[in-house]
């Protein structure tokens, strides 16, 4: 705390005696899984999903009235639900003003472009600003923004020249060994995967990821066909996408997390943002995901407890290696 103040002498702001957090993030599984983790570190949050409202609800409490008076120190929100009406009474409420210490944008390197292709409401990630104390501490994290999103975004964010501290930290996983091999088959219609039939046989946590729900599921269900016929083989090999209900997503995430016997998940790209999964040996990319940031996002799943080691294996489509080789691939 005391290096909290420093700092805020130095911007020229105050951090109230009871601060309180407000952090925007871009998916609700990620906002669950940070309020576990802050609560495992004694700070108390909530994200404001529905299952967590409904909860409330459920328990005769009033979660907006608690969030006023400032109950929780990091209050998780949807870029969705801040152009909510509810959400916009609490940034306008006096008594959450009084409370409010920061602003924080999670994964801020998905902001430009998601607010262009495909979630309009990340455009009003800075127009909640104008709702809050005046120099409240906006803070934005990444690990994987661009030279060329970087100007964009601070742009975005209202960041301008002098007003702002650009923290760097190295993002080096020394811990992860990189393996690349060539797939042999094209992935469009594939069926079996014979070079994956190892992760089965390994019973290693295994994260294994596909660019596609449709390659998702196939990969699936190769794997299901490896093992024995019963319910084993669908707790032993789990599936993680946009298309399964949220509630079956968290009750994956919750059983690969501690069951031992969970040791297979098959996802899209959908749990490569800021999962903290401590007990994932390695990541297998089927397919060459398309940026170099994708690649690490992805890949940072893996040997994430201390003093740990892992890989991140990525098989290549044929045909990309193909066209490298005669230095037609367009980057």
């Amino acid at each position: 705390m005391a290096n909290l103040r420093e700092e805020s002498r130095r911007f020229r702001t105050r951090i109230p005696e009871r601060p309180v957090s407000l952090m925007v993030t871009p998916l609700t599984d990620l906002g669950i899984n940070h309020v576990r983790e802050m609560q495992r570190m004694g700070i108390s949050a909530i994200a404001l999903d529905s299952g967590s409202l409904a909860a409330v609800r459920q328990a005769e409490g009033n979660v907006f009235r608690d969030i006023w008076k400032g109950v929780y120190q990091v209050v998780i929100v949807s870029p969705e639900r801040l152009t909510t009406k509810a959400m916009d009474d609490v940034l306008r409420s006096r008594s959450f003003r009084k409370h409010a210490g920061a602003y924080i944008v999670d994964e801020a390197h998905v902001v430009v472009p998601w607010s262009v292709d495909f979630r309009d409401a990340y455009g009003d990630v800075t127009r909640a600003l104008s709702r809050l104390p005046p120099r409240i501490p906006v803070l934005a994290m990444t690990a994987t923004l661009t030279k060329a999103l970087e100007g964009k975004l601070l742009t975005q964010l209202n960041f301008r020249r002098g007003t702002y501290t650009r923290i760097r930290r190295s993002t080096e996983r020394t811990n992860l060994s990189m393996i690349f091999r060539t797939l042999s088959h094209g992935l469009a219609t594939a069926e079996a995967f014979p070079q994956l039939a190892w992760i089965v046989a390994r019973k290693q946590k295994i994260i294994v990821y596909a660019h596609t729900i449709d390659l998702c599921f196939r990969i699936a269900l190769y794997f299901w066909s490896l093992l024995p016929l019963g319910d084993e083989r669908y707790r032993v090999v789990r599936m993680y996408n946009s298309v399964l209900p949220a509630g079956v997503n968290e009750a994956t995430l919750e059983s690969y997390a501690s069951d031992p016997g969970s040791y297979i998940l098959v996802s899209t790209i959908k749990l490569s943002l800021g999962y903290d999964l401590r007990n994932v040996a390695g990541v297998v990319n089927v397919g060459c995901p398309t940026t170099a940031e994708a690649l690490y996002q992805q890949g940072a799943r893996a040997a994430r407890a201390p003093g740990t080691k892992g890989f991140v294996m990525t098989f290549v489509e044929p045909g990309l290696v193909r066209a490298f080789q005669k230095g037609t691939l367009e980057m």
